[in-house]
């Protein structure tokens, strides 16, 4: 049986983009309190640099993966639709759960659920699962046979504009069936997909990364210390220069399975989607507990919660696993075929 090889170097960028994704909650949430006042500046500079690409970045390499294990040619394959149900069942389950333990923890957690935004999951997300619901979108929307067929250079430029609309709509109103973030990542997602087909040559990539790198340094620089990523158009420019920065320089250093920061890097990235869905009960109750202890290092509060909020969710995982009920939680209509309940999806 042959072994499939994995790209390190996705994996890699997967991890890097999951400790951001930790990372940016973690300050989130002290953004929104009033501990660390002092350190109020640092935390919100650390904040708007990674919530100005981390997003953009997870949804390049989204675009990424999808092509590679989903699309063959013009048409994908028949997997595809079973790690959509996949993905539907997961984003209902996590939404209901993670809504649940925010209404009866509302006071810890920053936010307030009630049990009508518990009605609203199947057209309205409950932080942070928004990804899931836009991830959904785009796996339908490349489902229907004619999207792959549209000229690469046609959908792009599409997706770019539609991009800049939803930089301009304000998401207090446009959070529905998530229309906004739908428009704003799409670009992304389909970047992600041409950079695997190889539609766009290595000397164009690296000419747009440059471009956008400097593009992006320039804006900043502008529009410092305001939130990037609320800037109409800016912020598009911002998080592509950024990103394609990022993933140039893993593309570069992270071949190599051999060395230790790649194998600690890509091991984190293939739980990334663990860490995602279990990561916020960890980040708000690390954050509550050092505050009731007394626990007052800024260093320390930031690098502990982060480290036991990815540690936690990753060694819950490896014990699922090891209890051979993983797939269960996390892919569980794969789980259900694989025990032979259900003989087509």
């Amino acid at each position: 049986m042959e072994t499939k090889k994995r790209n390190y170097a996705i994996d890699c960028l997967k991890g890097f983009a999951i400790i951001l994704v930790v990372l940016g909650h973690v300050m989130d949430g002290y953004l929104k309190t009033d501990i660390f006042l002092n350190q109020r500046n640092y935390i919100f500079n650390i904040f708007n640099y990674i919530y100005a690409f981390h997003m953009p970045l997870f949804f390049i390499i989204s675009g990424f993966v999808f092509q590679l294990a989903y699309v063959t040619g013009d048409s994908t394959k028949p997997k595809l639709k079973v790690q959509l149900l996949n993905l539907v069942c997961v984003y209902l389950v996590f939404n209901l759960l993670f809504g649940i333990f925010k209404m009866f923890c509302g006071r810890f957690t920053n936010a307030d659920v009630s049990w009508i935004d518990i009605l609203l999951i199947p057209i309205k997300s409950i932080p942070p699962y928004w990804y899931l619901y836009v991830l959904i979108l785009y796996y339908l929307i490349f489902l229907l046979p004619f999207m792959l067929k549209i000229k690469p250079s046609i959908f792009l430029i599409i997706s770019i504009f539609l991009g800049f609309m939803g930089s301009f709509l304000p998401s207090s109103y446009f959070d529905f069936f998530e229309a906004r973030r739908f428009l704003y990542y799409l670009p992304f997602f389909y970047l992600g997909m041409l950079i695997k087909k190889g539609w766009i040559k290595e000397f164009k990539l690296h000419i747009l990364t440059i471009v956008s790198m400097v593009a992006s340094a320039l804006l900043i620089i502008k529009f410092h210390g305001r939130l990037y990523n609320s800037i109409p158009i800016v912020s598009l420019i911002i998080a592509l220069g950024c990103s394609m920065l990022i993933y140039q320089v893993f593309m570069l250093l992270c071949i190599n399975p051999c060395n230790i920061g790649v194998k600690t890097l890509s091991k984190i990235g293939q739980y990334s989607l663990e860490i995602y869905l279990i990561h916020c009960v960890f980040t708000s109750s690390i954050r509550v507990m050092f505050s009731r202890l007394g626990f007052n290092n800024f260093v320390l509060c930031i690098v502990i919660n982060c480290f036991l909020s990815l540690l936690i969710p990753i060694f819950i995982s490896f014990i699922m696993k090891k209890l051979k009920i993983h797939d269960l939680l996390f892919k569980p209509i794969s789980f259900i075929k694989s025990k032979g309940v259900v003989s087509n999806v």
